[in-house]
């Protein structure tokens, strides 16, 4: 399946906007040097980045 850019733009950027809101806490706390326990437990253990998990795929099959 291929997916034209008018398709998978929208879906692309829905994606990026929810990365967005999940990790603005966590961004504004670091920025302020600021800790939190828990979240930033989560950020480390998993040691996802926030610019890591914007990045969007559509899924195997999908051109």
């Amino acid at each position: 399946m291929i997916l034209a850019e008018s398709q998978w733009r929208p879906l692309a950027d829905a994606h990026a906007a929810a990365v967005d809101e999940l990790a603005a806490a966590h961004l504004e706390r670091r920025r302020r040097g600021e800790k939190h326990p828990v979240e930033d437990f989560l950020w480390t253990y998993y040691s996802h980045r926030p610019g890591q998990l914007r990045r969007w795929y559509p899924g195997p099959g999908v051109r």
